[in-house]
């Protein structure tokens, strides 16, 4: 399996807890990246989960793990947003296990 690292930027925050940390105009993070059958290299992303693509636009919970790491606050932190609808818009993850066996 090999993960990718994004950039993403932050347009908007929608909620954070009193005397929270200011999060950073952007956020660099380890993205679900490919897994491999013999020699074919497949995208692969959680199960129910958005594949996080550049382009895209997606209603993320964050947490900061140390002073410089901010990341998904869990495996199903991440929603597509698309023309104003949370849950709209690329959501095509799937297993690996099922990558593995298609």
């Amino acid at each position: 399996m090999i993960v990718r690292e994004g950039t993403l930027t932050v347009e908007q925050v929608l909620w954070s807890r009193a005397q929270a940390p200011t999060l950073p105009d952007q956020v660099t993070m380890d993205l679900a990246g490919w897994a491999f059958k013999g020699e074919t290299r497949r995208e692969f992303a959680g199960k129910g989960s958005p594949r996080v693509e550049p382009g895209c636009t997606y209603v993320m919970a964050l947490a900061r793990y140390s002073p410089d790491e901010w990341g998904p606050l869990g495996s199903d932190a991440t929603l597509p947003y698309e023309n104003g609808t949370i849950g709209k818009g690329e959501s095509q993850g799937q297993a690996l296990w099922m990558v593995w066996v298609t």
